[in-house]
């Protein structure tokens, strides 16, 4: 396979302090390093008039990418999408305590979807305890609270 090993995921954001304040604090990334795009990569991102500041984040050898375009600023909305929206899906944690994750991620300017709560049974007899939050930006965010054999 030609494909050597993959490297991130990058995600658009309206705001880069807020974000990074959001992945840091509630989901346990620390900044790698950043990176000022302007204008001589425009015809490549095919943005005109770009200034694209990027910031790459990692945990657990996950890396992503905040993307905050400056110039000339994002477009889209932070709905909350069905899960069969084509592009990407979420993101998912294996956490320890979920109320206390919730209670981050909604500090940090996240929020949660309580009707999407649920415990159920894995196959191999694991309880798990599933619910979706998001991002500042809408960015859907799994939580997995493992509780043990059912």
């Amino acid at each position: 396979m030609g494909i050597k090993h993959f490297t991130h995921i990058g995600i658009c954001v309206s705001n880069m302090e807020k974000s990074l304040e959001f992945y840091r604090q509630a989901l346990g990334f620390e900044p790698t390093r950043e990176i000022l795009i302007t204008d001589t990569h425009a015809t490549l991102l095919q943005i005109p008039d770009l200034i694209l500041h990027s910031q790459f984040i990692e945990r657990d050898n996950c890396s992503l990418e905040l993307l905050w375009f400056e110039s000339p600023g994002h477009i889209g909305e932070t709905a909350f999408h069905p899960m069969n929206t084509l592009g990407f899906a979420h993101l998912s944690f294996t956490v320890a305590d979920i109320e206390d994750v919730i209670a981050k991620i909604v500090q940090y300017g996240g929020s949660t979807h309580p009707e999407t709560r649920m415990t159920r049974t894995r196959d191999d007899g694991t309880r798990v305890e599933l619910m979706f939050c998001q991002d500042p930006d809408g960015v859907r965010v799994e939580l997995v609270n493992e509780l043990g054999p059912g």
